[in-house]
């Protein structure tokens, strides 16, 4: 009964097996057989598929390999459904649909072979591959317009072309035509993204592309890295705003108020995790994150960027990749990381610096035992913000606790006693020092005044404190000051076991001098006066530099 159809010429096995194996299956997921007659194509390349280990169609990377016949006779429709082929039209010259396919393989009705290859050729334009069996007559007597049109096409897109003669002489319904076995690999066409487009062609955008051939500034690539970044980061947002936009369109129900169970048929995802729609912010605010995290990795990853940094570095930069996807990329941000990165680069020469000043120098303290008239002078590697080169007075030293006064710091604006007390308004400047951290409302002043009334002595011809109404008079009297009277607002204090331990530690060590440096000398350079008064290893220490990084 098939035989009434002059248009059905079933393909023999051989042939039909020879175009299977001219298509690459390994790209294959969606094959269309336009002419399938009773099946004898889709046969054949499920049998192909199977014995490439393909299971119930399915390809490598377990997806479901869907293949769809189209049949215009309805005799051979009810033999490929009798079959379970799955028929989705009838007529293929009229069939349109929005699927794509991988593959169409087509042996179709010798008569209007070439109408049928040109739709073939049309559906597949973005891409994919033919395998078509043709009557030869169809490319080698190019007599109609449609012949020539496919003729050309075929020249254009480089299509493979092979001549077999006597293919259905043995075949189940025979023939002596010469038939030509055509196979098409269209290279797939790259989507168009209206969105990028749109904004490549913004005129604010102000950033032109750099070309991969020219040779480029370090600050150029970032400039690029940022253009790119920010370009990226638009498309995204237009993206997910659009896919907002256009989820009420796409849902998997036509009644979504009535159906609970209503959900979009696709969603934007954000690798594991999905984002409620609902909240477009939460969606645009996970996709930046990602993006920048990604941005601040390639630049990481940049051999330029990588050579300013060492090991450690490096391994910083890396372990600050989450924090860092928090703040956008820009050449700001840039800038401060590196900023950072570089401090911690000459933080780390400090360090080794100071490594090797500890080796060669053997930075000891001498351990004696403090008492009162003695000085603490603070180690060259003491970097307390109070102590740091300082020189202190040691006033008390016992089982209670420790108190003294630092000769040699200065406040950061200048204090003088003349605006403390009101009666010395006139009396020529005299400056007040910081004696320490403790108490700085309180102020201490030494001297050299034996007489003076209530001063408790300290030994070397110095003493503390005493009658301020005397001292006053003393001021006012037109008597020395210089070398003779020091105020201080303040003191330093340890508890009865800190100080010690500081000495165990080598932060202090303990010296003598006399009241001539104490009060005569600049207090500036008291500290570099007292460690060479101590002889060597402490002379060469007084060399050290306060601040290794500037020398």
């Amino acid at each position: 009964m098939f035989y009434d159809n002059e248009d059905f010429y079933p393909t023999p096995a051989e042939l039909a097996d020879k175009m299977v194996a001219m298509a690459d299956l390994k790209r294959v997921h969606f094959v269309l057989e336009p002419s399938a007659g009773k099946g004898d194509l889709v046969t054949a390349i499920e049998n192909k598929m199977r014995y490439a280990g393909y299971s119930e169609y399915t390809d490598k990377h377990g997806s479901q390999v869907e293949i769809d016949c189209i049949e215009q006779d309805s005799n051979l429709q009810n033999v490929l459904k009798g079959a379970g082929k799955r028929l989705v039209y009838d007529d293929f010259l009229n069939f349109e649909t929005f699927k794509r396919y991988d593959l169409i393989l087509m042996n179709p009705p010798f008569s209007a072979g070439e109408r049928h290859l040109l739709k073939a050729l049309k559906m597949m334009e973005n891409g994919g591959q033919v395998v078509c069996l043709l009557n030869a007559e169809t490319l080698k007597n190019p007599y109609s317009n449609s012949r020539k049109e496919l003729v050309q096409k075929l020249t254009e897109l480089d299509a493979e072309i092979e001549y077999l003669d006597g293919m259905f002489a043995d075949a189940e319904r025979s023939t002596a035509v010469e038939v030509a076995l055509v196979y098409v690999d269209i290279p797939a066409r790259e989507p168009v993204s209206l969105i990028l487009d749109s904004l490549e062609k913004a005129p604010e955008q102000g950033l032109t592309e750099f070309t991969a051939d020219k040779e480029i500034t370090f600050y150029e690539l970032l400039k690029r890295m940022v253009y790119q970044f920010n370009l990226e980061a638009k498309a995204g947002i237009k993206l997910i705003n659009e896919y907002c936009r256009l989820k009420p369109y796409l849902m998997s129900r036509l009644d979504m108020e009535k159906d609970k169970y209503a959900g979009p048929i696709f969603e934007i995802r954000f690798n594991d995790k999905d984002w409620d729609c609902g909240r477009a912010a939460n969606m645009v605010n996970a996709y930046l994150k990602k993006l920048r995290y990604k941005y601040w990795y390639a630049l990481g990853d940049n051999p330029e960027f990588r050579a300013q940094l060492t090991s450690n570095l490096a391994e910083i930069y890396y372990g600050k990749l989450l924090e860092l996807s928090d703040y956008d990329f820009n050449l700001h941000n840039i800038e401060q990381v590196n900023k950072e990165l570089q401090s911690k680069m000459t933080a780390a020469v400090e360090d080794t610096i100071l490594a090797l000043f500890m080796r060669i120098f053997q930075v000891k303290s001498n351990k004696a035992l403090p008492h009162t008239g003695s000085i603490l002078i603070a180690s060259p590697l003491l970097y307390d913000y109070h102590f740091a080169r300082s020189v202190v007075l040691m006033i008390t030293h016992n089982s209670e606790g420790s108190m003294g006064i630092v000769m040699n710091k200065d406040f950061r604006y200048h204090i003088s006693l003349n605006q403390l007390v009101p009666n010395l308004e006139t009396a020529p400047l005299i400056p007040v020092y910081k004696g320490g951290p403790v108490d700085r409302s309180t102020i201490f002043f030494l001297h050299t005044l034996p007489d003076l009334e209530g001063s408790f002595p300290i030994g070397n011809g110095l003493f503390l404190n005493g009658d301020f109404e005397r001292v006053q008079q003393y001021i006012l009297a037109g008597n020395p000051i210089e070398g003779h009277i020091r105020f201080f607002a303040g003191y330093a204090g340890w508890n009865n076991t800190q100080l010690q331990k500081e000495i165990n530690e080598d932060s202090w060590i303990i010296g003598e001098t006399c009241k001539q440096h104490l009060l005569e000398e600049n207090y500036r350079e008291l500290w570099q006066t007292s460690m060479n008064e101590l002889g060597n290893p402490y002379r060469l220490w007084a060399k050290y530099p306060q601040y290794p990084s500037c020398n």
